[in-house]
């Protein structure tokens, strides 16, 4: 029998991040990483994002990473959660070999929604504000480019 390949959750103890331990888990080598105990999963790693030691530690031995870690509010979380944790992400992949990584973005990212409204990727864009939800995102993007642009002078 082939060996099952092993995906890091990040945000694993989330409502999504949950989800998939249960859809995934009999198929896949799970670990989870989040700031709180991820129930339901023996492989995890209680930690932040943030530290970059951490998620260097997290990737290790991995195939795949999902990055569901991400919050919608202060920039105060924003900045250390979405960007740094993104980064780092990326980072310790690339010193560890992982070659996949599945980015989650929000729902959010479509515009306000009334709550009685369920938000389909369908949905038009709605105009709105600038907002630092996508930042992470945005790191999710351009950090692959400057990879490749950096072996190609080397």
């Amino acid at each position: 029998m082939a060996e099952q390949m092993k995906i890091l959750i990040t945000g694993a103890a989330g409502q999504v991040g949950t989800t998939l331990i249960k859809g995934l888990g009999d198929r896949y080598q799970l670990r989870g990483l989040d700031r709180v105990p991820v129930p339901g999963l023996e492989d995890t790693i209680e930690g932040d994002v943030a530290d970059f030691a951490t998620m260097l530690a997290a990737t290790e031995g991995m195939d795949a990473a999902i990055h569901l870690t991400g919050v919608d509010h202060e920039w105060e979380g924003v900045l250390p959660t979405n960007i740094v944790g993104t980064y780092n992400l990326l980072e310790a992949a690339r010193v560890n070999g992982i070659k996949r990584i599945a980015y989650a973005s929000r729902a959010g990212v479509h515009g306000p929604s009334p709550d009685e409204v369920t938000r389909r990727v369908d949905m038009p864009l709605q105009r709105r504000p600038p907002c630092v939800m996508p930042t992470g995102a945005l790191c999710g993007v351009c950090q692959p480019v400057a990879w490749r642009s950096e072996k190609k002078r080397l």
